[in-house]
């Protein structure tokens, strides 16, 4: 099968003084009248169309910036006419906030930990459909439920994710963390999820005798009571 495609990358260009020159005529230094036009690396770029399962897909873009945190939507929206989508940082950045907003004083290490479990489960069961996974308000609420949190702070799901998704849906895959990462009082930990049952004993150990200590489990702030006994 053939792909023909079309790259397009949208450069910065500059103006290049070499230098200034005398002005006979007027007495004056000057700029000089000619210059070059640098172009710069790309700040934006896009392919079209997308080259999926070994053959080209038309109802697809790729788009590309240099700044992956602070992407130009009005590239992606204006000039590609496509809707925006949150990168994968942003979706983990925007799902800690909803789980931490929601959850609060009942996060600890045992939810964090199921609550990835049960999204990494959803993730195998749907690896053979065409669609990619995704997760609403409505799977999201089900996935909390199973790993644990209350009726009454689900209760507060709406609000939050409505607030914080404006009616779009997370991408399943981009919310799976595959290691366990604890950080704290000067210490960081990180392993794979095989050993993650080992991971609160170790971390009792660390905070030994210290109470209402603040802990971050893949990023996001839980508190732990200090261990009376070793």
């Amino acid at each position: 099968t053939d792909y023909n495609f079309i790259i397009t990358a949208l450069c910065p260009v500059n103006l290049r003084i070499d230098g200034l020159i005398y002005n006979e005529r007027d007495n004056s230094i000057a700029k000089k009248e000619s210059c070059d036009r640098i172009v710069e690396l790309p700040s934006d770029g896009f392919l079209f169309p997308l080259f999926n399962d070994r053959a080209p897909d038309i109802n697809g873009v790729l788009y590309y910036t240099k700044n992956a945190k602070k992407p130009n939507t009005s590239v992606v929206e204006e000039l590609l006419g496509c809707e925006f989508s949150m990168t994968c940082q942003n979706e983990k950045e925007t799902f800690k906030d909803i789980l931490t907003s929601v959850v609060g004083d009942e996060l600890d290490y045992d939810l964090i930990t199921a609550v990835n479990d049960k999204i990494s489960t959803f993730v195998d069961q749907n690896a053979h459909e065409t669609e990619i996974p995704t997760i609403d308000e409505h799977r999201l609420s089900s996935i909390l439920w199973e790993a644990g949190v209350s009726q009454k702070k689900l209760e507060k799901l709406h609000g939050v994710y409505e607030n914080a998704m404006h009616g779009k849906v997370f991408r399943a895959v981009n919310l799976v963390e595959d290691k366990v990462t604890i950080s704290g009082m000067g210490f960081k930990m990180t392993v794979d999820n095989y050993h993650k049952g080992d991971v609160s004993t170790a971390i009792g150990k660390v905070i030994f005798g210290v109470a209402d200590t603040a802990v971050d489990v893949n990023g996001i702030g839980i508190k732990m009571d200090g261990v009376a006994n070793g």
